[in-house]
């Protein structure tokens, strides 16, 4: 019964670490997407003509 427990446990602790890690790097890609898109527009933004700054 004893040996049930402890595989029981270590699945479960592998199932949470496992979830975490993938968690953790949805939400890392999702702030490095964020990122690019929020430099790409500054970019952009910086990249027009005064005249067309004018007319946006």
């Amino acid at each position: 019964m004893m040996m049930y427990t402890i595989l029981t446990c270590t699945i479960m602790g592998l199932w949470v670490l496992i979830g975490l890690y993938f968690g953790y790097m949805t939400i890392r890609d999702d702030i490095r997407n964020e990122m690019e898109r929020r430099a790409k527009r500054k970019k952009e933004k910086l990249s027009q003509t005064p005249l067309s700054r004018k007319n946006n």
